[in-house]
């Protein structure tokens, strides 16, 4: 039995870059997004212990930030290569650099 992994085509952080991407059209750069090799414990607000991976993103235009670093937590299954892979698809208009330079 096969399990397909969840889709995040709806996810926060893909709602934040379309909207970045939106405020700043017609983007003409590229979309960085660092994220950490390996996942960790952290505490959620209500004092839960969840396994996350951390990742930030920014547009840039020209090696100058667009818009400020933004930090975010993913699930832990949301690898820096399936967002290589993924992100393109979704942002088929935007130079994508996926990355491990994130230091949390």
């Amino acid at each position: 039995m096969t399990t397909s992994k969840p889709s995040f085509a709806t996810s926060p952080l893909l709602q934040r870059i379309r909207d970045a991407l939106n405020a700043n059209a017609p983007f003409k750069g590229k979309l960085r997004v660092s994220v950490a090799d390996e996942p960790q414990w952290e505490t959620s607000s209500s004092g839960e212990e969840v396994f996350v991976r951390w990742a930030c993103w920014n547009l840039e235009a020209d090696n100058i930030e667009v818009t400020e670093p933004v930090f975010e937590v993913l699930s832990k299954d949301v690898t820096r290569e399936r967002l290589a892979a993924e992100l393109p698809e979704f942002f088929p208009n935007v130079e994508v650099e996926v990355d491990n330079a994130i230091e949390v």
